[in-house]
């Protein structure tokens, strides 16, 4: 079941609703009552974001339901925000991977631990594993372990491993798997998994 926090006011009992595309991310990437999770969003001609904290799951699902409903293109952070700044993560919940061509979509089909959460954008999905523990983030991406597990689903799926980096904001398609009894740890998504190889540019001699 889905992880939900619930507010109590005039004796009421406030919820998100358990299978909806924002509960259920929420309950993939929020842990630790003082962060903030980052939604974007187009605006007419240009972006808008905006930081809620972990603790108001419902202001967030609504202002996600309210402009996904618009068709607007919303941007959701996977790895919640220590402060009001796009890059300063705090440990991630998850991991993905950005499925965009065929090949990639039978490899994530025969892939095994299966992904909690997919969501469906035209022919492109992105496939989202729920970790048991947060993963801790480093400065250096070469040693940060939410970095190196991306890569590793990218490679491993013929997946874009551009969209490997923490900060990526995943476009808000339609829900379309959410098993929230896939919850994994890390070296059971991974663990077994290549690191890809290092592109070596050669060196021009004059």
């Amino acid at each position: 079941m889905w992880r939900t926090r619930s507010r109590t006011s005039a004796g009421c009992r406030s919820l998100m609703a358990p299978d909806s595309p924002a509960a259920c991310l929420w309950s993939v990437t929020s842990h630790g009552s003082d962060l903030l999770l980052l939604i974007d969003w187009q605006d007419r001609s240009r972006r808008e974001q905006t930081y809620f904290p972990v603790g108001h799951p419902e202001r967030f699902e609504r202002m996600v339901s309210h402009h996904h409903a618009e068709g607007r293109d919303v941007r959701i952070g996977l790895v919640p925000r220590r402060d009001q700044h796009l890059d300063n993560l705090a440990p991630a919940q998850c991991v993905w991977a950005s499925i965009e061509n065929p090949v990639s979509v039978r490899n994530l089909q025969a892939f095994q631990p299966k992904p909690t959460l997919v969501f469906k954008q035209g022919r492109k999905r992105v496939a989202i594993w729920w970790l048991q523990e947060p993963l801790p983030m480093v400065p250096n991406p070469e040693h940060d372990w939410v970095t190196r597990a991306n890569r590793r689903l990218a490679y491993a799926l013929k997946a874009n491993s551009r969209h490997a980096d923490p900060a990526w904001l995943m476009p808000l398609g339609e829900l379309e798997t959410a098993d929230p009894s896939r919850m994994y740890t890390p070296a059971r998504v991974v663990g077994r998994l290549q690191d890809a190889p290092v592109r070596v540019v050669p060196s021009r001699r004059s």
